[in-house]
């Protein structure tokens, strides 16, 4: 077996992170994982750099667009995307413009 994937997942809740790791090992990733509802949080979990961020679109304390803008800050290139309810078309295109890999709805 490959090396396992390490997603790092930013949400609101313990709650959203436990969905977002389901999902992903139901659809067969070797999963390691770390969820994140915290700006400290997040960059303590930055090293050693995760494969992939995923975000969901509905923190208030910590936003997708704070994370992706401390990543681009410092210089990282990690896939990052983000998982959101319905959030409008400008939003939506806001956040692909300011470098968000994919936007799943």
């Amino acid at each position: 077996m490959g090396k396992p994937l390490y997603a790092l997942i930013i949400a609101e809740t313990s709650g959203e992170v436990d969905s977002i790791k389901d999902t992903l090992m139901e659809s067969g990733f070797d999963l390691r994982a770390a969820g994140v509802m915290t700006e400290r949080e997040f960059l303590e979990k930055l090293y050693p750099a995760p494969d992939v961020i995923i975000s969901t679109d509905r923190q208030e304390d910590f936003s997708a667009q704070q994370a992706l803008n401390l990543l681009q800050a410092l210089e990282q290139e990690i896939p990052f995307i983000v998982v959101s309810g319905p959030i409008g078309e400008e939003r939506a295109v806001a956040l692909v413009k300011q470098g968000v890999d994919e936007l799943l709805l």
